[in-house]
């Protein structure tokens, strides 16, 4: 991600941003979890790391253990133990460890020959869903993986090829995008983890589908999408109401740009509010939005454009990290005044890999 030379003189200059420090002025309120990042600053390029936690003020708590090839991390909010994957080169091969929250061991919980990745997790950290290739296949389908047995089953029914999974709070269902092999665009499936049924919930005809969550009561389906009509891209924001089976168009706008769409879908705490991102009218970078389940009192919180990647949201801080040529890190915004604290700055990184253990997502 490129971050321009005025955005980096407008954040870091001043420009409601408040440098790294261990206390704010607003105190966060009780929540059932404690809020802590896990990441994992690459400094060497060696690609030989290690795992650390802090808190959400960006205070380093633990040192858990060293990664090597790290690909992603995933923090299940109701759980003991960091998932971490690790993609190895010589040879070709994916790991995946189960790493405790307190003391760091590691402990490996699936291996394979070739690459896998690790695509979503359940809640309680139970229940991965893995995307790959099946031996002889070429396409990329979806596997459950329990974490307490180490096995997979294909969930895939082998004629899509399959991808952005999430999976229900009361983890019951999954719901993804099932695409025409070597066609981008594709449509959303929904599928029962304990019956195996499957059913089509959207029949779009060239849609790109860009990220899909669902709501904290199970009751229905986020998920953003761009058309295409002609030159012009339209980029939307839908629910899908599970029980009644009707689409809503929550939020959508037009642009001339094939990559220009909406993502990020991250809940707040209190189940209330939705963040993400998006482009702003007249501007080519991207902006952080929150709004209420139904779509109302959207606003933009951000005040300067970048490429963000939201991962968590407390229902007073939105959490975000972006990458640039200069300057990474892991900051919060402040949803109300839009004040940005700095939690982890690396300058020396060439990639800072983390997730937040947030309530929701």
């Amino acid at each position: 991600m490129r971050v321009t030379r005025i955005f980096l003189v407008l954040l870091f200059g001043g420009l409601l941003f408040v440098t790294n420090n261990c206390s704010t002025s607003t105190e966060l309120p009780p929540v059932e979890l404690p809020l802590s990042i896990a990441y994992s600053p690459d400094l060497s390029g060696t690609n030989i790391d290690s795992l650390f936690v802090c808190d959400d003020k960006g205070e380093r708590k633990q040192f858990l253990t060293t990664v090597k090839e790290l690909h992603s991390i995933v923090w299940p909010p109701e759980g003991e133990k960091i998932y971490v994957q690790e993609n190895h080169v010589s040879p070709l091969a994916t790991y995946i460890y189960a790493v405790a929250e307190l003391g760091g061991e590691k402990e490996e919980i699936f291996s394979t020959s070739g690459l896998s990745r690790l695509a979503a997790i359940s809640r309680d950290g139970k229940v991965i869903i893995l995307r790959m290739r099946e031996t002889g296949s070429e396409i990329l389908e979806l596997f459950r993986l329990n974490t307490d047995q180490g096995s997979t089953k294909k969930l895939s029914n082998g004629q899509t090829e399959d991808d952005l999974p999430a999976i229900s709070p009361n983890v019951t269902m999954l719901a993804y995008e099932g695409s025409v092999p070597e066609q981008s665009f594709g449509n959303i499936f929904l599928y029962n983890l304990y019956s195996g049924s499957r059913v089509q919930v959207t029949g779009f005809d060239s849609t790109f589908i860009d990220a899909i969550t669902f709501s904290p009561n199970n009751g229905y389906i986020y998920f953003s999408c761009r058309q295409q009509t002609g030159s012009t891209f339209t980029a939307y924001l839908m629910r899908y109401a599970i029980n009644s089976k009707g689409i809503d168009t929550l939020y959508s706008y037009t642009s001339a740009f094939s990559n220009d769409y909406i993502s990020d879908l991250t809940w707040s705490d209190g189940k209330t509010q939705l963040a993400f991102t998006a482009r702003s009218e007249g501007n080519d970078k991207r902006h952080i939005f929150i709004m209420d389940l139904n779509g109302s009192n959207r606003r933009q919180i951000s005040t300067v454009s970048a490429e963000y990647t939201l991962k968590g949201f407390n229902g007073i801080y939105v959490y975000f990290s972006y990458d640039s040529e200069n300057e990474n890190g892991i900051y919060k915004i402040d949803a109300g005044s839009s004040e940005i604290t700095s939690l982890i700055e690396c300058s020396a990184c060439k990639n800072i890999i983390w997730d937040f253990k947030a309530l929701y997502r």
